[in-house]
């Protein structure tokens, strides 16, 4: 469903936004295998659930927020 996608999107922006994680490198390779998933995901979401995606898409992209913030207040 689209509430797993943005539970999914939440982690990803929690990792993203963790601080002191020197361990990925080079970021281009992050940035890349980070990237391809949403591409992905939106592709196939988009072809699955048609008009009903385009509002969803803004649910996923509030699970990214939510996890940006949650390290913003909670953990840096």
């Amino acid at each position: 469903s689209i509430w797993s996608f943005a539970v999914y999107n939440a982690a990803i922006g929690y990792v993203v936004a963790a601080p002191g994680d020197l361990s990925v490198q080079p970021y281009w390779l992050f940035i890349v295998a980070m990237g391809l998933p949403f591409a992905v995901n939106d592709h196939v979401l988009a072809n699955h659930h048609g008009k009903r995606y385009q509002r969803g898409r803004w649910l996923l992209i509030g699970g990214l927020g939510i996890g940006w913030v949650i390290v913003d207040r909670y953990i840096a």
